[in-house]
């Protein structure tokens, strides 16, 4: 499992940095299941995650685990394990162009 898990991560992280390179910073990237796509402190996650959830499509907001909402970063919660290596490139086109819109 392992070794799927990192083929996963190694498949999202590529496609994330051919749609964005390094102007979104990637946080969790080196080992896990799931990594933080981080976004500019002037967009909203929590929209961000709503408007994906509406495209079906389900990240978690990073801002909602902090205690103190101040202190909050901008980011999305990405879960990779359960995607198959062929669905991730599309799946995450899909929230990259629900993104690219909160990013103008």
């Amino acid at each position: 499992m392992r070794v799927l898990y990192g083929q996963r991560r190694d498949v999202m992280l590529a496609t994330i940095a051919g749609r964005y390179g390094d102007t979104l910073a990637i946080a969790g990237g080196d080992a896990g299941l799931h990594l933080v796509l981080k976004l500019p402190k002037h967009v909203d996650d929590r929209a961000v995650a709503a408007a994906a959830l509406a495209e079906n499509i389900v990240v978690r907001p990073l801002s909602g685990y902090y205690a103190h909402r101040p202190d909050a970063e901008s980011g999305l919660l990405i879960g990779y394990a359960c995607v198959p290596d062929e669905d991730i490139a599309p799946a995450f086109a899909r929230l990259a162009d629900v993104i690219d819109r909160f990013l103008r």
